[in-house]
């Protein structure tokens, strides 16, 4: 059927939720862009010669409690829902349940080429957890799992869980859209699990602020408003087959794809993601061009956006995972970071009379001479005080958006 809207899905929604919402636009941004990967299944790919990568993705929105990771989560899993685009999986989620849930597989009906109707069964759906706390009870042993879910093997995968013994799933498949606080990453996620296979499929998506404080949301009816997106999702759904670049986006993927190395420098985190990084970009820039239309052709466009949006994630990664290291202390530097970064400047007797519970003195003037010793921190002088303030960029850089339209 003929899409409703006359812009690109991704945008659509932006423009409809900016109405509703204070959450961080990156956040709705993920959002839409994961429903789409969610919503295309295993129903399209790019073929890598050996195997095929799928859009399916795993996205993380990261931020302090407040500032609107369930309602960056909430409307777009209502789209999905009247839809019925994706299995969504959600409530009190566990490792367990869901590979179960994925063995049985779901009933799957599509519209054959020639018009007729086709029956059948995947192992795909949307992993939806507003507080990955309380779906992540331990770590260590379901890291692992979803790691390999990710990778959307075509071939059937065992899996063993606690009650029920193997578990045999035929090409899972599964995205997922989750929210966290970075300090839960701090204390659930350990230092050796940063550089295992979890971190690098995951885009942890940071925030720092609200987009805007809205006392008084929109008042039209949401389910209105985006009934053309959910008829146009229920049109992307449909979609099916081998995704292409076109010339002109060729070029640019060959030079991402050249750049897959980390530097020595890199921190741990963004090195294991940097060599991903191409993977995630072809996931968004199949998500992009089927938000646009039904061409099933990756455009310069297309790629340009995934790029900007993954190496913001790429960013704040540095951010997301400063506090987990091997020290006991790191923990408290990140809170000394943060609190610099909310006042912009304080003196040790300010830091200390936040930080009295975490630390003593002497180990407070360890963890900031570390800092100025990193080049995080300088002293300086407000008349004639001593005081302490960043001098590194610690937050991704807000970047200028192109809104793209429809072909």
């Amino acid at each position: 059927m003929a899409r409703l809207l006359n812009k690109s899905w991704v945008q659509g929604y932006l423009d409809v939720i900016d109405g509703y919402t204070e959450s961080p636009e990156v956040w709705s941004w993920w959002s839409a862009v994961t429903a789409i990967c969610g919503t295309m299944k295993k129903h399209c790919w790019v073929d890598r010669g050996s195997w095929k990568l799928y859009p399916n993705d795993f996205t993380v929105l990261v931020g302090r409690p407040g500032l609107g990771k369930g309602a960056a989560i909430g409307p777009i899993v209502d789209i999905i829902n009247r839809a019925n685009s994706a299995n969504i999986l959600s409530d009190r989620l566990t490792i367990e349940w869901i590979l179960d849930r994925l063995s049985q597989g779901f009933p799957s009906q599509r519209v054959s080429p020639n018009g007729g109707q086709k029956f059948g069964f995947d192992a795909t759906c949307l992993i939806v957890a507003p507080e990955l706390s309380v779906f992540l009870r331990y770590p260590e042993d379901e890291l692992p799992d979803l790691a390999d879910l990710w990778d959307a093997t075509d071939r059937k995968k065992l899996y063993g869980t606690r009650g029920k013994g193997l578990k045999e799933i035929d090409a899972p498949g599964p995205s997922m859209l989750a929210g966290c606080a970075p300090e839960w990453l701090t204390h659930a996620i350990p230092p050796n699990a940063i550089g295992g296979g979890f971190t690098r499929r995951v885009n942890f998506v940071y925030a720092k602020d609200k987009a805007k404080v809205m006392p008084w949301p929109l008042n039209q009816d949401f389910k209105k408003l985006t009934e053309p997106l959910v008829e146009d999702l229920k049109d992307i759904a449909q979609l099916s087959g081998e995704f292409t670049f076109d010339s002109d986006a060729k070029p640019l993927f060959e030079h991402l794809y050249s750049q897959g190395d980390p530097t020595q420098w890199d921190d741990e985190a963004t090195a294991n993601y940097t060599i991903s990084r191409w993977a995630h970009v072809t996931k968004v820039a199949m998500a992009l061009s089927a938000a646009r239309g039904t061409s099933r052709v990756i455009s310069k466009l297309d790629i340009e956006e995934a790029v900007d949006r993954v190496v913001d994630v790429t960013d704040g990664l540095r951010v997301v995972f400063r506090s987990v290291g091997e020290s006991d202390m790191v923990t408290v530097a990140d809170k000394v970071v943060r609190y610099l970064e909310a006042r912009g400047s304080a003196t040790f007797k300010q830091i200390i009379g936040v930080m009295w519970k975490d630390c003593t003195k002497a180990e407070l003037e360890v963890i900031l001479a570390t800092l100025m010793d990193a080049g995080i921190l300088v002293e300086g002088r407000v008349g004639s005080t001593s005081v302490l303030q960043l001098v590194q960029q610690t937050t991704p850089k807000k970047q200028q958006r192109v809104k793209v339209g429809m072909p």
